[in-house]
């Protein structure tokens, strides 16, 4: 099994971004995006990946870098939030 990596799920966390837009002259509209943010590690390295069900979007895994290692895939989903605004 030399050639394959076993990593440990550390979290698991639900995380909601609020997409609001403004909506003419009545305010503001706002769209809910949940997703299901994991982070797993293997010795020093950190991977991340999230997946919002409802809106069938995911977030590979992918090498997490930064210290706050939740801030980092969390940045990842409110950059697809704002690609993919439901407005």
């Amino acid at each position: 099994m030399e050639n394959t990596r076993v990593y440990n799920i550390e979290k698991h966390y639900l995380v909601e971004i609020d997409d609001v837009q403004p909506f003419g002259s009545n305010g503001t509209a706002t769209a809910t995006w949940s997703w299901d943010v994991y982070i797993a590690s293997k010795d020093e390295e950190y991977k991340g990946m999230a997946i919002a069900r409802e809106r069938k979007e995911v977030i590979h895994w992918t090498a997490l870098r930064e210290e706050d290692y939740l801030s980092e895939i969390i940045k990842l989903c409110q950059n697809r939030v704002a690609q993919r605004s439901s407005f």
